[in-house]
């Protein structure tokens, strides 16, 4: 599912893609999964109590909402020049990175969360019903 999102502040809506390719994309990039990044969680055991303590770092791992956001950025580009669609290509993650003047981290985690569930965790009758809604638009 293609989204858009003005991540810079720039007024320009650019187009992003969250889907398997993107998870490939992340991967190839950064030698690591989106969803373990995304998503991620560790179980930690305590040998004392023999419990098993559970360390959610969704909510603190801000660098994996920006590799996710570029890595859609990046997966809607490619798709647009496969359509061969005009298309503003996007530099390697370092340059895009040195290149963006700010961001706001709170709302880009949203806007990943968000475009991870709905293009990766959609169940095949969400996603029929999806198609159906942007087909009477």
């Amino acid at each position: 599912m293609v989204l858009t999102y003005d991540y810079d502040g720039s007024g320009i809506e650019r187009e992003f893609l969250f889907s398997a390719y993107t998870l490939m994309v992340y991967e190839q990039e950064f030698k690591k999964g989106l969803i373990e990044d995304v998503y991620g969680r560790i179980a930690v055991p305590n040998k004392k109590s023999g419990e098993t303590l559970i360390a959610d770092y969704t909510i603190d791992n801000w660098q994996a909402y920006v590799r996710a956001l570029w890595a859609g950025l990046k997966a809607a580009s490619d798709l647009a020049a496969a359509d061969r669609r005009s298309v503003e290509l996007v530099p390697s993650y370092p340059e895009w990175c040195m290149r963006v003047p700010s961001l706001d981290l709170a709302e880009v985690s949203r806007f990943v969360l968000d475009g991870c569930n709905r293009g990766l965790f959609r169940s095949r009758a969400a996603a029929n019903e999806n198609a159906q809604e942007e087909g009477e638009q």
